[in-house]
């Protein structure tokens, strides 16, 4: 072949690795993938296994609003202990000196060697550290407090927490109860303070309604009443007077614009219209001969000339008077008279008004001198009652408030009166927090599978061995006549089949028989069905050793 042949059927570019090339990895270095994944899920889970666990127990609990008490406080402009109570649960409960003797009680160390100072401030850094509050408020009803710990031994967290939820609820209770007593010795106080004060205040009374002189208040109390009746029908009597005052002024001013005497004009009937209705009577009388006797008609210049006549004589009579003035009466005015009537009419109520008025001021004036002979016992009288009366008011209310603050108390001070309602309780069962052996698998299996991954390709691609027409062709511009592939014999192809099968078979029957172990632990009504040593050991990986 020629030289030139040769270059032509070179290459001009060479291609890099494609898809095909990074798929064959998987296919043609299996083992340098799954053993790396296997090596590492088996350390992480044996690194799981080893590492000490760490368990976790919380509890959560309401503390019931005492609203009743709170109410009550908040009337006496007292402080409301109910939140700052709960706000300082988290920093009591942290401290040495609360949780101390429940740490000797439940044997608590997490290690540490308690009697060594440096150790035991260690110890309670640790303490302070997973020991977390959480108190959580509401402006009206019950507050939630969670309280959790976490530690290396499953059943002693799980008492520590419940001791520590018992030593809180004894000293909220013990606190809110010194309170709730405090408020109920108060209150008995006030009420008998109260009570006293009204039996006092009854006694004076009744010695004051027993003297001589307290005979004379209703007497008083008759002659006051009568004295505002007075008054009241004075004013009326002098609201009536100026009216009647007023009323007589203005008739007397009509007088005067009145005369004595009044002036009648006579009227007689105008004989000038008389005169003319009988011409007029006479000219119809012309105008109808001619239309009757005469037979003439309308269109007659005599029978014309007869209607313009009359009808000239019709208006002058129309418009002429009917009645003419014959002279004058003189007579008396009887408006005048109406009027002097009506002013002796007044004057008559006027002195009537005045009489009356009179014998009233008198009367008052009786009643008044009447009334500085007896001393004014009913001030005294009306404030004795007004006393006695919010004394009694007092004494309601406070007997009403001690009544409620009793009953908080009792319920309180009993055995049934807890103030807590326990949501969740402290559980000695549940998996350890940390190291989570399916969480360590799951990342042991993913670095692994990376670093399985990573040697592949790094073989694949740095190593001198040609594993692909290629790579030949990438590192050697010379062309590719053809690929030889190894040819396996016939006993070789059977015993790689009879491999492949038995490795599906045995891969089939581990993932039925893992799948059936897990349907029966998870299945409550199938775990009777799983050995004991098998749960034992499924315990041991979903909850913890």
């Amino acid at each position: 072949m020629a030289v030139t042949e040769v270059k032509q059927a070179l290459p001009t570019e060479v291609e890099g690795p494609g898809l095909v090339e990074y798929l064959g990895v998987f296919t043609r270095r299996p083992k340098t993938i799954i053993f790396p994944l296997l090596i590492m899920t088996v350390v992480a889970g044996l690194i799981a296994y080893v590492i000490p666990p760490k368990y976790e127990s919380f509890t959560q609990f309401k503390v019931r609003d005492p609203g009743l008490t709170r109410g009550l406080l908040a009337g006496t402009q007292a402080v409301v202990p109910h939140k700052p109570l709960l706000a300082t649960i988290g920093t009591d409960i942290i401290r040495p000196g609360f949780y101390m003797e429940i740490v000797r009680r439940v044997g608590l160390t997490e290690g540490f060697n308690l009697n060594d100072p440096e150790e035991l401030s260690d110890f309670f850094k640790y303490i302070d550290k997973n020991l977390v509050v959480k108190p959580s408020f509401t402006k009206s009803g019950s507050d939630l407090v969670t309280i959790s710990y976490q530690g290396r031994d499953r059943k002693k967290v799980a008492l520590f927490v419940s001791e520590v939820l018992d030593g809180y609820r004894n000293y909220f209770k013990n606190r809110y109860r010194g309170l709730a007593e405090r408020l109920y010795r108060a209150a008995e106080s006030s009420l008998r303070s109260h009570e006293r004060t009204l039996v006092d205040l009854q006694a004076e009374y009744n010695a004051f309604r027993s003297s001589p002189d307290y005979s004379l208040v209703s007497v008083r109390r008759q002659l006051a009443n009568e004295s505002g009746s007075l008054r009241e029908r004075r004013t009326e009597l002098e609201v009536t007077l100026n009216g009647l005052q007023g009323q007589l002024q203005r008739v007397l001013a009509q007088i005067r614009d009145q005369k004595t005497s009044s002036v009648t004009v006579k009227f007689v009937p105008n004989p000038e219209r008389s005169d003319l209705k009988l011409l007029l009577d006479q000219e119809r009388a012309k105008l109808n001969v001619m239309l009757t006797v005469n037979g003439l008609t309308d269109l007659t210049p005599t029978v014309r000339a007869q209607k313009t006549k009359i009808e000239s004589l019709e208006r002058r009579y129309a418009a002429m008077d009917e009645l003419i003035p014959g002279g004058q009466e003189v007579g008396p005015n009887k408006l005048y008279q109406t009027l002097v009537e009506r002013r002796d009419d007044v004057l008559a109520q006027i002195e009537g008004v005045k009489r009356s008025l009179d014998k009233v001021e008198k009367r008052l004036i009786t009643v008044r001198k009447n009334l500085e002979r007896i001393p004014d016992l009913q001030a005294q009288d009306d404030k004795f009652r007004r006393d006695i009366g919010r004394a009694n008011e007092r004494v309601i209310q406070a007997q009403k408030k001690f009544a409620t603050i009793e009953g908080e108390w009792n319920r309180i001070k009993s055995e049934g009166g807890d103030l807590f309602d326990v949501q969740e309780y402290p559980r000695d069962s549940d998996p350890p927090v940390f190291p989570s052996v399916p969480l360590f698998l799951g990342l042991g299996a993913a670095a692994g599978l990376l670093l399985g991954l990573g040697l592949a390709f790094l073989k694949e691609f740095s190593g001198m061995t040609y594993t692909s027409s290629s790579q030949v062709q990438a590192t050697l511009p010379l062309p590719i006549l053809g690929e030889v592939a190894c040819i396996p014999t016939d006993e070789e192809i059977a015993e790689q089949k009879k491999r492949n099968r038995s490795l599906w078979i045995i891969l089939g029957c581990v993932a039925l028989i893992v799948g059936a172990l897990h349907v029966l632990y998870f299945s409550k009504g199938l775990q009777h069905f799983l050995p004991p040593f098998l749960a034992d050991l499924m315990d041991s990986i979903y909850k913890g050793r």
